[in-house]
Protein backbone atom coordinates (compact mmCIF):
# COMPACT_ATOMS: atom_id res chain seq x y z
CA UNK A 1 0.00 0.00 0.00
CA UNK A 2 0.90 3.64 -0.79
CA UNK A 3 -0.53 4.85 2.68
CA UNK A 4 1.19 5.24 5.60
CA UNK A 5 4.90 3.63 3.82
CA UNK A 6 5.19 6.25 1.25
CA UNK A 7 4.22 8.97 3.54
CA UNK A 8 6.97 8.28 6.52
CA UNK A 9 9.75 8.27 2.98
CA UNK A 10 8.51 11.37 1.75
CA UNK A 11 8.02 12.94 5.02
CA UNK A 12 11.66 12.39 5.80
CA UNK A 13 11.25 9.29 8.83
CA UNK A 14 14.93 8.56 7.87
CA UNK A 15 15.97 11.52 9.65
CA UNK A 16 14.77 10.43 13.28
CA UNK A 17 17.80 10.11 15.08
CA UNK A 18 17.87 11.30 18.47
CA UNK A 19 20.50 11.11 21.48
CA UNK A 20 19.20 13.13 24.65
CA UNK A 21 22.61 13.94 25.97
CA UNK A 22 23.68 15.64 22.27
CA UNK A 23 20.14 17.47 22.76
CA UNK A 24 21.21 18.85 25.70
CA UNK A 25 24.31 20.40 25.36
CA UNK A 26 22.47 23.11 22.87
CA UNK A 27 19.97 25.57 25.05
CA UNK A 28 20.08 28.94 23.01
CA UNK A 29 20.28 29.41 19.32
CA UNK A 30 24.33 30.77 20.06
CA UNK A 31 25.53 27.71 21.76
CA UNK A 32 23.70 26.09 18.55
CA UNK A 33 25.60 25.40 15.51
CA UNK A 34 22.18 25.23 13.18
CA UNK A 35 20.46 27.70 11.61
CA UNK A 36 17.02 27.25 11.18
CA UNK A 37 14.46 30.57 11.03
CA UNK A 38 10.86 31.38 10.75
CA UNK A 39 9.62 30.74 7.44
CA UNK A 40 12.03 28.46 6.37
CA UNK A 41 10.38 26.02 3.61
CA UNK A 42 11.68 22.88 2.22
CA UNK A 43 9.89 20.70 -0.91
CA UNK A 44 10.76 17.56 -2.07
CA UNK A 45 10.05 15.85 -4.82
CA UNK A 46 9.08 11.78 -4.36
CA UNK A 47 10.13 8.96 -7.31
CA UNK A 48 9.12 5.52 -7.28
CA UNK A 49 11.24 3.48 -9.41
CA UNK A 50 12.06 5.84 -12.62
CA UNK A 51 7.91 7.29 -12.29
CA UNK A 52 7.48 10.97 -10.52
CA UNK A 53 5.46 9.78 -7.38
CA UNK A 54 4.23 12.74 -5.58
CA UNK A 55 5.75 15.75 -3.59
CA UNK A 56 6.19 16.81 -0.14
CA UNK A 57 7.31 19.87 2.47
CA UNK A 58 8.16 21.22 5.32
CA UNK A 59 7.40 24.73 6.42
CA UNK A 60 8.29 26.36 10.11
CA UNK A 61 5.81 28.66 10.44
CA UNK A 62 7.25 30.65 14.02
CA UNK A 63 9.64 30.20 16.80
CA UNK A 64 9.69 31.36 20.15
CA UNK A 65 11.26 31.37 23.33
CA UNK A 66 14.91 31.11 21.42
CA UNK A 67 17.24 31.82 24.33
CA UNK A 68 15.09 29.06 26.49
CA UNK A 69 13.42 25.97 25.08
CA UNK A 70 12.77 26.98 21.21
CA UNK A 71 9.33 26.46 20.83
CA UNK A 72 8.62 25.87 16.97
CA UNK A 73 5.03 25.53 15.01
CA UNK A 74 6.20 23.80 12.23
CA UNK A 75 4.11 21.99 9.35
CA UNK A 76 4.60 19.25 7.11
CA UNK A 77 2.24 18.09 3.86
CA UNK A 78 2.31 15.27 1.59
CA UNK A 79 0.85 14.96 -1.61
CA UNK A 80 0.29 11.91 -4.34
CA UNK A 81 -0.02 13.37 -8.43
CA UNK A 82 -2.56 12.63 -10.60
CA UNK A 83 -1.15 9.48 -11.99
CA UNK A 84 -0.76 8.12 -8.51
CA UNK A 85 -4.50 9.62 -7.24
CA UNK A 86 -5.94 6.63 -9.45
CA UNK A 87 -3.66 3.84 -7.42
CA UNK A 88 -4.00 5.31 -4.11
CA UNK A 89 -4.37 8.90 -3.41
CA UNK A 90 -2.70 10.39 -0.66
CA UNK A 91 -3.32 14.08 0.49
CA UNK A 92 -2.31 14.59 3.93
CA UNK A 93 -1.31 17.53 6.41
CA UNK A 94 0.81 17.36 9.68
CA UNK A 95 1.30 20.10 11.96
CA UNK A 96 3.14 19.94 15.05
CA UNK A 97 3.80 22.43 18.19
CA UNK A 98 6.70 21.21 19.99
CA UNK A 99 10.18 22.25 21.52
CA UNK A 100 13.38 21.63 19.81
CA UNK A 101 15.83 20.74 23.03
CA UNK A 102 13.34 20.04 25.87
CA UNK A 103 11.49 16.71 26.38
CA UNK A 104 8.09 18.81 27.29
CA UNK A 105 4.70 18.36 26.64
CA UNK A 106 3.74 18.53 22.84
CA UNK A 107 0.72 18.75 20.54
CA UNK A 108 0.07 17.10 17.13
CA UNK A 109 -2.52 17.40 14.50
CA UNK A 110 -2.93 15.22 11.05
CA UNK A 111 -5.91 15.51 8.47
CA UNK A 112 -5.85 12.53 6.68
CA UNK A 113 -7.44 12.01 2.89
CA UNK A 114 -6.51 9.24 1.40
CA UNK A 115 -8.05 5.78 -0.08
CA UNK A 116 -11.65 7.56 0.49
CA UNK A 117 -11.06 7.72 3.97
CA UNK A 118 -11.09 11.18 6.09
CA UNK A 119 -9.57 11.60 9.31
CA UNK A 120 -8.91 14.06 12.16
CA UNK A 121 -6.17 12.97 14.08
CA UNK A 122 -5.12 14.96 17.16
CA UNK A 123 -2.41 13.19 18.92
CA UNK A 124 -0.86 15.02 22.81
CA UNK A 125 2.35 13.82 24.28
CA UNK A 126 3.04 13.94 28.40
CA UNK A 127 6.10 13.14 30.04
CA UNK A 128 4.82 10.13 32.73
CA UNK A 129 7.60 9.10 35.16
CA UNK A 130 10.40 7.38 33.24
CA UNK A 131 8.34 7.33 30.15
CA UNK A 132 5.61 8.91 28.16
CA UNK A 133 2.52 8.69 27.50
CA UNK A 134 0.70 9.43 24.03
CA UNK A 135 -3.01 10.25 24.15
CA UNK A 136 -4.47 10.06 20.19
CA UNK A 137 -8.41 10.92 19.67
CA UNK A 138 -9.56 10.37 15.61
CA UNK A 139 -12.51 11.00 14.10
CA UNK A 140 -12.74 9.50 10.83
CA UNK A 141 -15.81 9.31 8.05
CA UNK A 142 -15.33 6.77 5.03
CA UNK A 143 -17.42 5.71 1.88
CA UNK A 144 -17.58 5.83 -2.03
CA UNK A 145 -19.37 9.03 -1.89
CA UNK A 146 -19.52 12.09 -0.01
CA UNK A 147 -23.08 12.01 0.98
CA UNK A 148 -22.68 8.07 2.19
CA UNK A 149 -19.70 8.86 4.52
CA UNK A 150 -19.86 7.03 7.81
CA UNK A 151 -18.67 8.42 11.30
CA UNK A 152 -16.47 6.81 13.82
CA UNK A 153 -14.44 8.33 16.52
CA UNK A 154 -12.31 6.84 18.74
CA UNK A 155 -9.70 7.57 21.94
CA UNK A 156 -6.21 5.40 22.67
CA UNK A 157 -3.99 5.92 24.99
CA UNK A 158 -0.42 4.34 24.40
CA UNK A 159 2.87 4.29 26.58
CA UNK A 160 6.23 5.39 24.94
CA UNK A 161 9.90 6.04 25.79
CA UNK A 162 10.50 9.30 26.69
CA UNK A 163 12.68 10.20 23.47
CA UNK A 164 9.58 9.45 21.07
CA UNK A 165 8.67 12.10 18.78
CA UNK A 166 6.13 12.76 16.30
CA UNK A 167 6.66 12.76 12.70
CA UNK A 168 7.26 16.25 11.95
CA UNK A 169 9.55 16.81 15.64
CA UNK A 170 11.98 14.24 14.86
CA UNK A 171 12.99 16.14 11.72
CA UNK A 172 13.68 19.40 13.27
CA UNK A 173 15.60 17.37 16.18
CA UNK A 174 17.30 15.12 13.89
CA UNK A 175 18.61 18.59 12.04
CA UNK A 176 20.35 19.64 15.33
CA UNK A 177 22.37 16.85 15.72
CA UNK A 178 26.61 16.62 15.52
CA UNK A 179 27.13 14.07 12.88
CA UNK A 180 30.28 12.20 13.64
CA UNK A 181 31.84 9.10 11.34
CA UNK A 182 30.60 5.80 13.04
CA UNK A 183 28.35 7.74 15.23
CA UNK A 184 25.00 5.59 15.95
CA UNK A 185 21.80 7.56 16.91
CA UNK A 186 18.47 6.05 18.24
CA UNK A 187 15.18 7.47 18.14
CA UNK A 188 11.68 6.32 18.58
CA UNK A 189 8.86 8.05 16.27
CA UNK A 190 5.22 7.33 16.63
CA UNK A 191 3.07 7.61 13.38
CA UNK A 192 -0.54 7.08 13.14
CA UNK A 193 -0.73 4.12 16.24
CA UNK A 194 3.01 2.58 15.16
CA UNK A 195 6.16 2.99 17.05
CA UNK A 196 8.72 3.02 14.93
CA UNK A 197 12.53 2.31 15.97
CA UNK A 198 15.03 3.83 13.98
CA UNK A 199 18.81 3.32 14.25
CA UNK A 200 21.58 5.23 12.11
CA UNK A 201 24.96 5.96 11.71
CA UNK A 202 27.10 8.54 9.68
CA UNK A 203 29.19 6.33 7.29
CA UNK A 204 30.65 9.49 5.02
CA UNK A 205 30.68 12.57 3.42
CA UNK A 206 30.52 12.89 -0.17
CA UNK A 207 29.58 15.87 -2.79
CA UNK A 208 25.94 16.03 -4.14
CA UNK A 209 24.56 18.50 -6.64
CA UNK A 210 21.17 19.29 -6.60
CA UNK A 211 18.97 23.17 -7.16
CA UNK A 212 21.27 24.23 -4.61
CA UNK A 213 24.40 23.49 -6.24
CA UNK A 214 27.29 21.36 -5.24
CA UNK A 215 26.60 20.81 -1.57
CA UNK A 216 29.34 18.64 1.16
CA UNK A 217 26.73 16.54 2.38
CA UNK A 218 26.85 13.74 5.64
CA UNK A 219 25.61 10.15 3.70
CA UNK A 220 23.83 8.47 7.12
CA UNK A 221 22.22 4.98 6.95
CA UNK A 222 19.57 4.27 8.97
CA UNK A 223 17.19 1.15 9.57
CA UNK A 224 13.55 1.84 10.45
CA UNK A 225 11.52 -1.37 12.63
CA UNK A 226 8.27 -1.11 13.78
CA UNK A 227 8.12 -2.42 17.68
CA UNK A 228 4.22 -2.43 18.49
CA UNK A 229 3.06 -4.68 14.86
CA UNK A 230 5.07 -6.89 12.93
CA UNK A 231 6.96 -5.55 10.18
CA UNK A 232 9.99 -6.18 7.89
CA UNK A 233 12.60 -3.65 8.49
CA UNK A 234 13.06 -0.44 6.20
CA UNK A 235 16.68 0.23 5.00
CA UNK A 236 17.42 4.12 4.19
CA UNK A 237 19.96 6.10 3.04
CA UNK A 238 20.43 10.14 3.42
CA UNK A 239 22.04 12.63 2.39
CA UNK A 240 21.89 16.00 4.63
CA UNK A 241 23.87 19.24 3.85
CA UNK A 242 27.34 19.45 6.60
CA UNK A 243 26.66 22.99 6.90
CA UNK A 244 24.87 25.24 9.52
CA UNK A 245 21.95 24.73 7.65
CA UNK A 246 21.81 20.84 7.73
CA UNK A 247 19.28 20.64 4.35
CA UNK A 248 18.38 16.60 3.94
CA UNK A 249 18.74 16.93 -0.04
CA UNK A 250 18.29 13.47 -0.97
CA UNK A 251 16.46 10.29 0.81
CA UNK A 252 16.84 6.63 -1.40
CA UNK A 253 14.67 3.45 0.36
CA UNK A 254 12.82 0.76 -0.74
CA UNK A 255 9.25 -0.49 0.41
CA UNK A 256 7.80 -4.43 -0.07
CA UNK A 257 5.38 -4.31 -3.16
CA UNK A 258 6.16 -0.81 -4.55
CA UNK A 259 10.26 -0.82 -5.22
CA UNK A 260 12.77 1.53 -4.84
CA UNK A 261 11.37 5.49 -3.77
CA UNK A 262 13.91 8.45 -3.67
CA UNK A 263 12.83 12.08 -2.50
CA UNK A 264 14.99 14.81 -3.93
CA UNK A 265 14.66 18.84 -2.61
CA UNK A 266 13.07 20.35 -5.67
CA UNK A 267 12.54 23.43 -3.53
CA UNK A 268 14.16 25.93 -1.22
CA UNK A 269 13.39 28.97 1.02
CA UNK A 270 15.34 29.75 4.26
CA UNK A 271 12.98 32.15 5.40
CA UNK A 272 10.05 34.49 4.30
CA UNK A 273 11.99 37.33 2.97
CA UNK A 274 14.51 35.05 1.25
CA UNK A 275 14.08 34.27 -2.61
CA UNK A 276 12.76 30.55 -3.32
CA UNK A 277 14.68 28.50 -5.32
CA UNK A 278 13.00 26.29 -7.70
CA UNK A 279 14.20 23.07 -9.22
CA UNK A 280 11.07 23.04 -11.62
CA UNK A 281 12.06 26.62 -13.36
CA UNK A 282 15.28 25.73 -14.66
CA UNK A 283 15.68 24.72 -18.30
CA UNK A 284 16.56 21.36 -18.84
CA UNK A 285 20.37 22.51 -20.40
CA UNK A 286 20.98 24.87 -17.91
CA UNK A 287 20.01 22.70 -14.80
CA UNK A 288 22.62 20.00 -16.80
CA UNK A 289 25.19 22.14 -17.43
CA UNK A 290 24.71 23.76 -14.54
CA UNK A 291 25.87 20.94 -12.08
CA UNK A 292 29.33 21.24 -12.99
Amino acid sequence: MLNIKMILLIGLSALFFYEQPVIAKHTTTKDSKIALESGELIRFKATVGAVEGGYSYLLLKKIKNKHKDFQVKAMMKARTNHFFDKVHRVNNRFESYFSLFKNTPYKYKMDVDQAGTLQKRKMKFVVAGKNGRIYLSVHSKRGRRQKKYRHYAWKRQYRVPKNTRDLVSAIYHARTLPFEDGKVFVVHVFVTGKLWKVTGKMIRKEKLYSILGGKMTYVIQAMAVCINRPSPKRPLTIWITADKLRIPLKIQGSLPYIGNITAEVSGYRRNAKSRYLDGRRRGRLRYLFGRY
